[in-house]
């Protein structure tokens, strides 16, 4: 039983770095093997935790209604167990899959059962924050002090990985609320960072953005790592981007708790301009296209 502990264990970090690197077929291979050996074991946290990983990689290739599915598997599971630790992650993944269904009122309560936790970590904060500030925009509110707060946590990180997708929810929520021209000051929050530990789709993310509100020099600047994304992108080794993402998807592991970029930008419509329904896969292309 100890080897088979062991190899969900494996199993689950093979299939983060599977995910991470856009190899999601392999990646549910992993974490549906792991979710067979906790449930062999008997392990109910264990199977929680591989279920919501499920859903975060069903999460990322926009197949919504398995994510959502994961997702409340899991939490039925934590619930039971009382882990209110997990229970928040996967409350702020459901909150993500709503939204992005356009569920606003689902997605709100989800918001809420974990904002007014007493003991809610940063990480979780700035997970859930940006959602929170996005229904917001979406409902005709002011978002920003939900997103500045984000911002605060995911600048003491330090770390890319949280700053990137809060700068560009904070760039959403300005398009959606009509302020174009404060684009380029959101996303130059974390456009240093993200030059400095360049990720090719984190920077398209933020690309797209920059394009929109007229800013192609520094787009062109970063050329070779949106040149390597969209070559990736289009031999098919990173799958069809889904609407998914301005916020890092809470994905748990055996091993402390980890947040990913969800690194696609989400499809934007209004009465103003209709955003492409794939812009990370743009913007590359546009970069690359004004970079010669």
């Amino acid at each position: 039983m100890g080897d088979l502990s062991g190899q969900a264990r494996s199993l689950t970090s093979i299939g983060v770095i599977h995910h991470r690197q856009g190899r999601y077929p392999k990646a549910l291979r992993c974490h549906r093997d792991a979710l067979a050996s906790h449930r062999r074991l008997g392990d109910r946290n264990g199977e929680a935790r591989s279920l919501n990983n499920l859903g975060v990689t069903y999460q990322r290739q926009a197949q919504y209604a398995r994510a959502q599915a994961c997702y409340q598997d899991s939490l039925e599971i934590l619930q039971e167990l009382d882990d209110r630790r997990i229970q928040a992650a996967v409350l702020t993944n459901l909150g993500v899959v709503h939204e992005r269904q356009g569920q606003y009122d689902a997605a709100e309560r989800h918001v809420a059962d974990v904002t007014r936790h007493p003991h809610v970590s940063p990480i979780t904060q700035v997970s859930v924050l940006p959602v929170a500030g996005l229904l917001a925009a979406r409902r005709g509110r002011d978002g920003t002090g939900e997103l500045d707060e984000a911002l605060t946590i995911a600048v003491r990180t330090g770390e890319a990985m949280r700053l990137i997708p809060v700068a560009a929810a904070h760039a959403e929520a300005l398009w959606i609320a009509g302020r174009p021209g404060d684009l380029v000051a959101a996303v130059d929050r974390a456009w240093p960072v993200a030059v400095e530990h360049p990720h090719p789709w984190g920077l398209g993310q933020l690309s797209w953005w920059l394009r929109l509100a007229g800013d192609a020099h520094r787009v062109s600047q970063v050329r070779r790592p949106l040149r390597r994304a969209h070559a990736l992108h289009r031999s098919g080794r990173l799958r069809r981007p889904g609407p998914a993402g301005f916020v890092g998807e809470t994905a748990t592991n055996d091993v402390p708790q980890l947040l990913r970029i969800d690194q696609h930008p989400v499809e934007v419509e209004d009465h103003r301009l209709h955003v492409p329904s794939h812009p990370a896969s743009a913007c590359l292309a546009c970069a690359l296209r004004t970079a010669g």
